[in-house]
């Protein structure tokens, strides 16, 4: 190997290596920290990716202070930093913000805001948020008359993503007739997935909504439930009874 060749790929290593090291941190590199436990580690990148705006960043951030992971515990901290990711368009940030809101009703936050970003987030397509936002308009958001029409829209957002306990919620209010026609089929069919939960007050729902139907129809609302699943909770009213 001549000497300029030898030159050459050293100084090609060198920049290799000069690259890797000033290679900027990633929110990938901070959550591998968080998952291993490796709190200074992730707090050191993802403070840094925070700071520069970064909503993912911001997210975790917000977690780690709420939780007191490699930092000092601070909702105060948790909400501003939720509050960042938010407003950065950040569904779930948008979603913890407004869990953290309610719970501080009368402290850091107040029901209205909390309410704002709940919607926001389940706009948005979070699953938990459309759940949240089904259960306030079930039991009347601030005052006003329960709107079970409205619970129902929610509730089907989230089912349809797979959430158990929006599809318990969704399959009682068709089976009750409570937004609608009742449609025992259809709303049994949900409660029926939903046992997937494995939770045993859910389980022991399905059982007792199991003796209101028919034969018949118990066994077109399982058919349709298997039906479902296969199609990953999508366009699951429309199915062939």
């Amino acid at each position: 190997m001549t000497r300029f060749l030898r030159l050459t790929l050293i100084a090609a290593c060198l920049v290799t290596l000069f690259a890797c090291a000033t290679k900027p941190p990633t929110v990938a590199q901070g959550l591998e920290f968080y998952d291993a436990g490796e709190y200074s580690k992730a707090f050191e990148t993802l403070n840094k990716l925070a700071t520069e705006g970064n909503a993912l960043a911001q997210q975790a951030l917000g977690v780690m202070y709420q939780n007191g992971q490699g930092v000092t515990k601070s909702e105060h901290l948790a909400l501003f930093w939720f509050r960042q990711a938010a407003a950065n368009n950040n569904a779930s940030a948008q979603y913890l913000l407004a869990a953290l809101l309610e719970k501080n009703v009368g402290a850091s936050g107040n029901l209205s805001e909390a309410i704002k970003w709940y919607r926001l987030a389940a706009s948005n397509g979070h699953p938990s948020a459309q759940y949240q936002m089904g259960q306030m308009e079930l039991k009347g958001l601030q005052g006003a008359a329960p709107d079970p029409l409205k619970a129902s829209y929610w509730f089907g957002l989230a089912a349809a993503q797979g959430d158990p306990q929006a599809q318990l919620q969704l399959g009682l209010l068709l089976m009750q007739g409570r937004s609608g026609p009742a449609d025992r089929v259809l709303g049994f069919m949900w409660i029926d997935i939903a046992q997937g939960l494995g939770d045993n007050s859910t389980i022991q729902t399905a059982l007792k909504a199991a003796q209101a139907l028919t034969p018949s129809e118990l066994k077109s609302a399982k058919q349709m439930s298997s039906q479902c699943i296969k199609q990953n909770y999508q366009s699951c009213s429309g199915l062939t009874r």
